[in-house]
């Protein structure tokens, strides 16, 4: 599949409190790291990935990822951290202004498969929605900057504000063990 100016978005500076240690640096059973599993996902379909991280995470991934230089780890600015993902979708688009849109995931959905992201990719301004439930983090957007500063300067700190006004649809998949997020490893 040729690559589109599309940029894929990894969010992993959240702080695992219920996981117990850092997702983003957790080891799968196949001995990777769940941000190099999930940056994996995304190549095939997008020329540079912009992984966002906190502050502690930064340095080591920076060091991890220094010889791809389609890999950009972007640190989640101060001023916004307890705005949550939009903190990690504020500082991407920081740096990301170019790209028409974007392909987003979270960190902690290890058995999201590379063909649900294809899927999702022919459907522009779509998130992922199972039966169960909407999955906001995991979307195809178009350039966010606009919309995203509206939402935070009416002080709505939700994904899905930000999806509302982008005019975001959800997209129905029926795999529904695929969408998983883990909060907790005992699930896993």
């Amino acid at each position: 599949m040729e690559k589109l100016n599309v940029a894929g978005v990894v969010l992993a500076g959240g702080l695992s409190r219920r996981f117990g240690e850092d997702k983003a640096m957790y080891h799968g059973q196949d001995g990777k790291l769940w941000a190099e599993k999930m940056i994996s996902k995304l190549k095939p379909f997008c020329k540079t990935i912009f992984l966002s991280v906190n502050q502690n995470q930064f340095a080591f991934f920076q060091q991890f990822f220094q010889n791809d230089p389609t890999i950009h780890v972007i640190v989640d600015l101060e001023s916004m951290t307890a705005f949550g993902p939009l903190a990690g979708l504020y500082s991407v688009i920081q740096q990301a202004s170019s790209f028409s849109s974007f392909l987003i995931v979270p960190i902690d959905t290890p058995h999201l498969k590379q063909s649900e992201l294809k899927c999702l990719l022919r459907h522009p301004n779509h998130f992922a929605k199972t039966t169960s439930q909407n999955h906001y983090l995991i979307a195809h957007l178009p350039s966010y900057h606009e919309a995203l500063t509206e939402t935070l300067s009416q002080d709505k700190n939700r994904v899905r504000d930000l999806l509302k006004r982008l005019g975001t649809k959800p997209l129905l998949f029926t795999q529904e063990a695929a969408f998983k997020n883990y909060n907790n490893k005992p699930e896993i």
